[in-house]
């Protein structure tokens, strides 16, 4: 069958593409990577393309300002979807 639809809201900052945006879920995920944001009822995806830059300096690991939002649409596409990573309701 079909999977239900479901809404999600990009957030962008004032200093966007230095600072990634939030993903904000309008409608119950039922995956790993979608929590609650700090005690709220807001659900937002957590994903390391959309942490802030590594201060680190680790390779690959966060944000960059080169993403677009066509990379962030099908980053999130990809992984939200990935059969493998869905919590299954019995």
């Amino acid at each position: 069958p079909p999977l239900p639809l479901r809404r999600c809201i990009l957030h962008f900052p004032e200093d966007y593409p230095t600072t990634p945006p939030t993903v904000e879920c309008c409608t119950p995920f039922p995956h790993s990577n979608v929590v609650r944001k700090n005690g709220s009822n807001k659900l937002t995806i957590c994903l390391d393309m959309l942490d802030p830059p590594s201060k680190s300096g680790q390779a690959y690991a966060g944000w960059s300002s080169a993403m677009t939002v066509l990379s962030i649409l099908l980053q999130l596409q990809s992984f939200l979807f990935s059969e493998k990573l869905q919590y299954m309701d019995g």
